[in-house]
Formats: C-alpha cells, structure tokens, sequence
C-alpha cells in the first residue's frame, strides 16, 4: 500500500475540516484556493445549496490591474532605498591611504586545473561587478503573498458590497501558513470578522 499523494492527503485533510466548518445562515463560508500560479477566494452560503455570494481571484482584471500598481509602488520604493544606500556607503568611505608601490612579479601561465577551484567551478573574477538587487520595504510581501494580501482585499471589499460582514474561514485542506494565512489577515484589516 503507497503513501498519499499531496492531492489525497489535502483533500482527506479537507473532508475533515468540512464536517467541522459549514456556512450558514448569517456567516457564510469563505474558502481560499491556491495554485501555483494563482489564489482564487470564494464566500459560499451551504444553506442555498453551495451558491457562490462573492469571489475574487488573481485572475480577475482588476485585480491583475491593482497587483501591478502595488508591484511598481513597491519597485519604486525599493530603488529609492537602493539609492539612499549607495549614497550613505558614498560618504562612509574614507579617504585611501596612498597606495605602496608595487614590485614587478613575473607572471606565470595558468593551465585550466589551477584556474578552477577544489570542486571544479570557474574561479571567479576579484573585481567583478555585482548584480544590482533590487531590495523592498522591509516587511513588505512580494510575489505570490502579494497577491494573496491583494485578493483578500478585494474580497473583503466586495463582500461588504454584499452585506456580509462576517464570515467562517475555511482553509480548504491547506496549512494556514503563507499565502493562505496573508488572504485571512488581509480580509480581516479590509473588514471581514471570522
């Protein structure tokens, strides 16, 4: 007999949360999908049958619309840092010490083995230039929680449209941890209490 597969193990996993977690009434259901490109939310009434009250995805347009500008705020901000850094390096360095002259050494050629290191890489060049990273805000989600935080607004706000104002969180078999828990807490601040 084999193992479960992640996709047996987490559906198991939700079978058993769903005999536990029901939406009904006044509280709906808010349940939280995630693939590996995409995070889908849905709040869903079980009393009317499983109708689907609001939703929100990154597949959304104006979704995609508000991920973008967060993404360039969040590009803009990180270039201003990068630029405050190099500026405050620039003036933390004193000035050299005049340098001592140089003795003529003769150069001795280089075969291929010497040149590698222990393990066989390329030796790397002493003054090569170094890749410009492209640092964030501090604390500031990026990538995929991003777009969690994002969907998670947008379902708060939409579901305030709706008059829904509180909701049962149903994590649909995923641990609550990344972007599963980035959704929640950012439904939560945008209104949503569960």
């Amino acid at each position: 007999m084999a193992g479960l597969s992640k996709l047996e193990a987490r559906q198991r996993r939700k079978k058993g949360l769903r005999k536990r977690v029901r939406g009904a009434g006044g509280r709906p259901r808010l349940t939280v999908f995630r693939s590996l490109k995409h995070v889908y939310a849905q709040i869903i009434d079980d009393d009317l049958g499983g109708k689907v009250l609001v939703a929100a995805s990154t597949r959304d347009k104006d979704i995609r619309e508000a991920l973008d500008q967060r993404r360039a705020e969040l590009k803009k901000a990180g270039e201003a840092e990068d630029a405050k850094a190099s500026a405050d390096e620039a003036t933390a360095q004193e000035p050299e010490a005049a340098p001592e002259p140089e003795k003529k050494k003769k150069k001795k050629k280089k075969d291929k083995k010497s040149a590698k290191g222990k393990k066989g890489g390329k030796a790397k060049a002493e003054n090569a230039p170094r890749r410009k990273r492209l640092r964030y805000r501090p604390g500031a989600p990026m990538g995929k929680v991003l777009d969690a935080v994002v969907v998670g607004e947008f379902i708060a706000r939409r579901s305030k449209e709706a008059g829904i104002e509180s909701v049962v969180f149903d994590r649909n078999g995923f641990r609550y941890h990344g972007r599963v828990a980035a959704l929640a807490d950012a439904a939560r601040s945008g209104g949503l209490k569960f």
